[in-house]
């Protein structure tokens, strides 16, 4: 008995000394890049790089006053359509009853549905550019797609944006809910993780969480004497109230 006592002992001490832990750096794990799909003049921009926000959050307007027009006269485009549509079916529909009797040729009433099929066509058109009207002008409106840290701003209130030219993205923004602590392993090393393998995370003097290896570098990032270096990022989940940072120091600990 005592020596199968000794022997998990000894198992244990192994098992803990073969699970190294190693340090690296937090990084985000996603951003987005935003921008505006319509030209406009910006009126609003209600957050600062470094603010936290939620989803649905504002976080620039476009002057929406030539979008509202635009609306605007959509809609009495579609009601004309509409009205044009009732009088040409009320007028197939009399024409065909007349057609019955026998009192009109077959040109008559072909022309009569033909014009008929023409004014739902320009109503269904109509429609159609009350749509894109109404899309324009719910793009005039940046909002965060979902919880997270406003990384950059280079939009201001005044600025004229041209949707073509768009080279640098007017907010970026990062999900707060998740982070990546990125290793520098050799290629022998990498060889041991796979895709969605669990391992254990600790950032500061927080307790240790569970994460799993979301990236497997394939690409040198540096060459040392071991030999060449890849990044291996491992995937977190962070607390709620928790501030993160990318750059911060934390812990992985390698279950071997």
């Amino acid at each position: 008995m005592m020596r199968l006592i000794v022997l998990c002992l000894l198992l244990a001490g192994a098992a803990s000394a073969a699970a190294q832990v190693v340090k690296g750096r937090l990084e985000w794990a996603h951003t987005v890049e935003l921008r505006f799909m319509e030209d406009g003049v910006l009126s609003d921009v209600p957050v600062l790089a470094g603010q936290q926000v939620e989803k649905g959050d504002l976080l620039a307007v476009l002057d929406p006053r030539e979008f509202e027009y635009s609306r605007v006269g959509a809609a009495a485009r579609v009601m004309r359509a509409a009205a044009a549509l009732a009088r040409a079916e009320r007028q197939l529909e009399w024409t065909a009853e007349l057609y019955d009797r026998g009192l009109i040729s077959d040109n008559e009433r072909l022309e009569s549905e033909e014009n008929a099929a023409t004014a739902r066509a320009e109503h269904e058109s109509a429609e159609a550019g009350l749509g894109r009207a109404e899309v324009a002008l719910e793009r005039t409106v940046l909002k965060a797609p979902f919880d997270g840290v406003v990384v950059s701003v280079n939009a201001w209130p005044g600025q004229t944006v041209v949707k073509q030219l768009q080279k640098d993205p007017l907010i970026t923004l990062a999900d707060a809910r998740q982070m990546v602590v990125r290793l520098r392993m050799t290629a022998d090393n990498m060889q041991a993780f796979v895709p969605g393998q669990p391992l254990e995370v600790r950032v500061g003097d927080a307790g240790w969480r569970m994460g799993r290896v979301y990236r497997l570098g394939v690409e040198s990032e540096d060459v040392i004497d071991r030999g060449v270096v890849y990044g291996l990022d491992v995937l977190f989940e962070t607390w709620p109230d928790e501030s993160l940072r990318p750059g911060q120091f934390a812990a992985v600990r390698l279950a071997r």
